[in-house]
């Protein structure tokens, strides 16, 4: 019986402090912080940062950063992501480099590397609830990625000398 009373004036209480909004005060929260971050505020702050940004659509945007072309992307439930690509030759193998981007994977958890036909892609995707949450982290995922192409070109460059060296001795051998 004290459950239900309670309960009933916990009710009452949320009413007259939420001015009639039938939301529980969490979902009104996040509805007041999702206006916060949007693409234009992540454009004026990259651009406070030092960057020239540009939009490439309404949730893109693309700047350069120490050359190489960064993007970021800002979906409606706040979760951003920055992503630097490559494009490939056509001669590229492939095979080694997804077993590099594989070894990068494990040993730098928070980076996606994403190996296509014709790019490789590192990508952080994080959810920022407000626009201090993501300037908190915009430099510390640039790092990220920028430690990923380290890493996975060092990857490939070491896959690339164990195939050669076991091709320079199948040919010492006589295999081939």
């Amino acid at each position: 019986m004290w459950r239900l009373i309670r309960a009933w004036i916990g009710i009452i209480i949320s009413k007259l402090f939420s001015g009639g909004n039938d939301k529980f005060s969490s979902a009104v929260w996040r509805e007041e912080k999702k206006n916060e971050l949007n693409i234009n505020t992540v454009l004026k702050f990259v651009r406070e940062e030092g960057f020239i940004p540009e939009l490439v659509d309404q949730n893109t945007l693309r700047f350069k950063c120490q050359g190489d072309i960064h993007l970021i992307g800002v979906s409606e439930n706040n979760f951003i992501q920055v992503v630097k690509g490559f494009n490939l030759d056509a001669q590229d193998a492939r095979s080694e480099m997804r077993e590099a981007a594989m070894i990068v994977m494990a040993e730098i958890r928070c980076c996606k590397v994403i190996v296509t036909a014709e790019t490789v892609s590192f990508a952080i995707e994080t959810y920022a609830g407000k626009l201090a949450d993501f300037a908190a982290y915009f430099h510390i995922h640039l790092e990220i990625i920028d430690a990923s192409c380290r890493l996975f070109v060092d990857r490939l460059d070491r896959i690339y000398a164990d195939e050669n060296r076991y091709i320079r001795q199948a040919q010492l051998s006589g295999i081939c």
